[in-house]
């Protein structure tokens, strides 16, 4: 799968979990499951960085600190699994819907999930 079908297939992903928090549905949730092992589970980081709206720099810098998960895949590439992008994709939408911020948008995300983490 191309970088642009990757792409276009987390696209769908999120508008179906907007779909199933509206109407949950054993149908939508079963179609989203089966996206999400199309994409093998991972995202690459490139892709993360470009859904979440931030610099690849920005993304590996959270994932240094420990504050954004990665798996290394079998061909040994460090991606984001696919739930926890979903969740930051969610809360950085949350974000910008709310204004508050227009630059390093992922950085108060990442530190109310630390505050609740700890």
């Amino acid at each position: 799968m191309g970088t642009e079908e990757r792409r276009k297939t987390l696209e769908n992903i999120v508008l179906l979990r907007r779909a199933e928090e509206v109407n949950p549905s054993a149908d939508i949730a079963t179609v989203r499951e089966d996206l999400e092992v199309q994409l093998g589970g991972t995202v690459p980081r490139s892709l993360s960085a470009r859904m979440l709206g931030v610099s690849h720099t920005a993304l590996n810098n959270w994932i240094a600190s420990g504050d954004v998960p990665i798996v290394i895949t079998g061909r040994g590439r460090r991606e984001i699994p696919i739930p926890a992008l979903l969740e930051l994709h969610d809360l950085v939408a949350e974000e910008r819907k709310l204004g508050r911020r227009k630059l390093h948008i992922l950085e108060p995300v990442l530190a109310e999930a630390r505050r609740r983490t700890e």
